[in-house]
C-alpha cells in the first residue's frame, strides 16, 4: 500500500523560518519527483489506449531507472516537471493538440536510455525544427538521417547545441533550448551567443562567490536545489527582472543582472519561491476562496493572501540576504539601507497575513515561523537615521498604493 508523502514537523518548521538546508531541499525534491510520477501515471492512463507507444516509452524509462537509478535523475529536472504539469493540464482541459506534449515523453525516454546504456529504439519527435533531448541539448532536424536519431549521434553532429553549465562548482545549467522553459511574465530567450553565455558565467561566478562567503547557508541550499536558470528577454532596458514558474522546481528565469550583488539577492529571492511552491504541493496554507486583498509594499496592485504569502516568504529571504551582505565592505552602506527597508516591508505584509483570518492551521504555523525569523531580523541594531528613512519610504509607498487602489 502506498503511503502519503509527509514532511517531518522539524523540516516544516525549518522551512517556515525561511531556511531549509540541504536535507529539506532534498526532501522537497523528492516531493516534486513524487508529483511528477503521479502526473506521468495520469498521462499514461489517459492517453495510452489511443497511443500505445507511450507505454513503450515509459517502460524504457523504467528500465533505465532499474539499470542505473542515477540516470533517471532527469525525472527530477525542472523542465521535465514543467512538461508533466503542462501536459496533464492540457489533458484535463480537453482542448488543443496533445501530440507535441505526448511526443516529448519519447525524448525523455531516449535520454534516459542513453544515459543508462539501455538498448531502445526511441526517436524523439522534432519541434520547431529541433530535436530536443531533455537535460542534454538539441540538434537541428537537418542532422536527422531518415526518421531516426539517437542522443549519441546527435551529440557528435556539428549542429548539436548542448546545455551549458554556468559554474564548474555548481550544477546549474543555462537553459535556452527546452520547449518547456517558458511561462514567465516575459518570454524566454532563445539560444544565447557564446559571448552572452560568458557574460552570464562571469556575473554568476561573482554572485556565487558572494553567497558562499557572506551567506554560506543560503549557498548550500541553493547548491542542493537549483538546477536551471532560464535567460529571459527583457521588457525594459533599464530594469533587470527575475521570476519563478511554480511547475519547475529547481529553476528560475532572469534577465541579464544589473550586478553580481543584485543577482546574489535575486537567487535567494527566487529560490524562496521555489521552496514555497514545492511545499504548497503538500500543504495548503490559505483557505480557498478568500476574497480579501492586501497591501504588498513591493507591488502596486492589491494582492490575495496567497500571493502575499509568497511575497512575504521571498522577501524574508531577501532581508536575510541583505543582512549578511552588510559584511561585504564594498556594499555595506547599500546593504544596510536595503536591509532596513526590506525588513520593514515584510513586517507590514506579514501582519496583514496573520490578521487576515484566511490561513489554515498549517498556514498559521508557517506564518508563526516566519514571524519568529523576522522578529530576529527586526532586533538587529541599525543606525537610527537609516531606520527612519526606511519607514518614511514605506509610508510614502503605502500612500501611493492607497491613492491608486482606494
Amino acid at each position: 500500500m502506498l503511503k502519503p508523502f509527509t514532511l517531518s514537523p522539524g523540516l516544516f518548521a525549518t522551512l517556515a523560518a525561511g531556511h531549509g538546508g540541504a536535507p529539506a531541499i532534498h526532501e522537497l525534491r523528492s516531493l516534486r519527483l513524487s508529483r511528477t510520477l503521479l502526473l506521468l501515471t495520469f498521462i499514461i492512463d489517459s492517453c495510452a489506449s489511443a497511443r500505445p507507444v507511450l507505454r513503450d516509452w515509459l517502460a524504457t524509462v523504467a528500465e533505465a531507472q532499474r539499470r542505473d537509478p542515477r540516470s533517471c535523475g532527469l525525472l527530477s529536472d525542472p523542465m521535465v516537471g514543467a512538461w508533466a504539469a503542462q501536459t496533464a493540464r492540457a489533458i484535463q482541459r480537453g482542448s488543443g493538440p496533445l501530440d507535441a506534449h505526448l511526443a516529448h515523453l519519447g525524448a525523455i525516454a531516449a535520454t534516459a536510455a542513453h544515459r543508462a546504456g539501455v538498448e531502445a529504439s526511441v526517436t524523439p519527435a522534432a519541434r520547431d525544427g529541433w530535436v530536443v533531448f531533455p537535460t542534454a541539448g538539441r540538434v537541428s532536424t537537418s542532422a536527422v538521417s531518415g526518421d531516426s536519431i539517437t542522443l549519441a549521434t546527435a551529440e557528435a553532429h556539428p549542429a548539436w547545441q548542448p546545455l551549458r553549465r554556468l559554474h564548474p562548482g555548481c550544477g546549474v545549467v543555462l537553459n535556452d533550448i527546452d520547449p518547456y522553459r517558458g511561462g514567465h511574465h516575459v518570454p524566454a530567450a532563445d539560444r544565447l551567443s557564446p559571448a552572452a553565455v560568458d557574460g552570464w558565467r562571469e556575473v554568476f561566478a561573482s554572485a556565487w562567490d558572494l553567497l558562499q562567503r557572506r551567506l554560506p547557508a543560503r549557498a548550500a541550499e541553493i547548491s542542493a536545489g537549483l538546477r536551471c536558470l532560464v535567460p529571459l528577454e527583457p521588457d525594459s532596458p533599464h530594469a533587470a527582472q527575475s521570476a519563478t514558474v511554480g511547475d519547475a522546481y529547481g529553476a528560475f528565469g532572469a534577465t541579464t543582472p544589473a550586478s553580481p550583488v543584485a543577482f546574489a539577492v535575486d537567487m535567494v529571492h527566487e529560490f524562496q519561491h521555489n521552496k514555497l511552491d514545492a511545499l504548497l504541493t503538500l500543504h495548503r496554507l490559505a483557505v480557498p476562496g478568500h476574497t480579501g486583498r492586501y497591501f504588498a509594499p513591493w507591488r502596486t496592485d492589491p494582492r490575495p493572501v496567497s500571493g502575499l504569502l509568497h511575497g512575504v516568504y521571498a522577501f524574508l529571504g531577501v532581508a536575510d540576504a541583505w543582512n549578511g551582505l552588510r559584511a561585504e565592505p564594498s556594499v555595506e552602506i547599500t546593504a544596510t539601507a536595503e536591509f532596513a527597508a526590506t525588513r520593514a516591508r515584510v513586517d507590514v505584509a506579514l501582519r496583514s497575513v496573520q490578521a487576515s483570518g484566511a490561513l489554515t492551521p498549517a498556514g498559521e504555523r508557517f506564518a508563526a515561523g516566519m514571524r519568529r525569523s523576522l522578529d530576529g531580523l527586526l532586533a538587529v541594531p541599525l543606525p537610527a537615521a537609516v531606520v527612519r528613512r526606511a519607514h518614511r519610504a514605506l509610508d510614502d509607498t503605502h500612500r501611493t498604493w492607497q491613492r491608486r487602489n482606494g
